[in-house]
């Protein structure tokens, strides 16, 4: 099975859906996160900092180092090997056609763009409240 999930940038939401997914070691999951309107280049969290700091130390703290992940645009590709769709992106980031699959969900997640560690870990625990119902109903 393989999940895509999806937020603007791939620098906070989907990154931490896909961390908590692979936390759970599920046989047979892949998952990947990508955005669906990067602004600059292809780099990893800690390349981005100072911005990206509360998503990495909100990780750290759950034990999930991501800070050399590497954000990445959606492709075509990864649509069309998703079985599911997981976005997180405000709808008007998305391609429309996206939102016509019929494996795509939507989660409303607040971004955590410039928002402080507080905040940022409410948004983390919000996702990890997600994925774990997602696990629960869609994959085990």
């Amino acid at each position: 099975m393989n999940i895509l999930f999806l937020c603007r940038g791939n620098v906070g939401r989907s990154q931490m859906a896909e961390a908590f997914v692979q936390s759970k070691h599920l046989p047979g999951v892949t998952v990947t996160s990508a955005g669906t309107k990067l602004s600059g280049p292809e780099m990893t969290l800690a390349e981005l900092r100072p911005g990206t700091n509360p998503v990495i130390e909100s990780m750290a703290e759950k034990n999930l180092r991501i800070e050399n992940w590497r954000r990445k645009n959606m492709t075509d590709e990864m649509v069309e090997n998703a079985d599911f769709i997981v976005s997180m992106a405000e709808p008007e980031t998305e391609p429309t056609n996206l939102q016509k699959n019929t494996k795509f969900i939507r989660w409303k997640v607040e971004d955590p763009k410039d928002k402080d560690l507080d905040t940022t870990r409410r948004i983390r625990d919000t996702i990890e409240q997600l994925v774990d119902t997602f696990v629960k109903l869609c994959i085990s």
